[in-house]
């Protein structure tokens, strides 16, 4: 990465370590230390996606999604089944009889 020209900060980053261990790592090794000549040079101006951009990957993401991920991420999650209560004959008999 170092002889490829990517900035201090990008290798850092990449290798989740501070800039100041990364020059410490750098003058172990013997490299070269940056200089104007030598110093990455500034990347693409980054720009915010537009809406329809958004939309394009988000649904490109949801695509991969299983059943069971897509209910876990539905913010109204889909209600289970609804069972009806069974209330047996004997059993209301027996209520009625204790209340009396």
């Amino acid at each position: 990465m170092w002889l490829a020209g990517i900035s201090v900060a990008r290798i850092s980053a990449e290798l989740g370590i501070a800039t100041d261990s990364l020059n410490r790592v750098r003058a172990r090794l013997g490299l070269a230390a940056r200089t104007p000549q030598s110093r990455a040079k500034p990347g693409e101006v980054y720009r915010d996606p537009t809406p329809a951009e958004i939309a394009e990957r988000a649904a490109a993401v949801r695509k991969t999604w299983t059943t069971e991920v897509r209910e876990k991420r539905r913010v109204t999650k889909t209600p289970p089944p609804y069972e009806f209560p069974v209330v047996r004959l004997g059993d209301v008999d027996d209520a009625i009889s204790e209340w009396l």
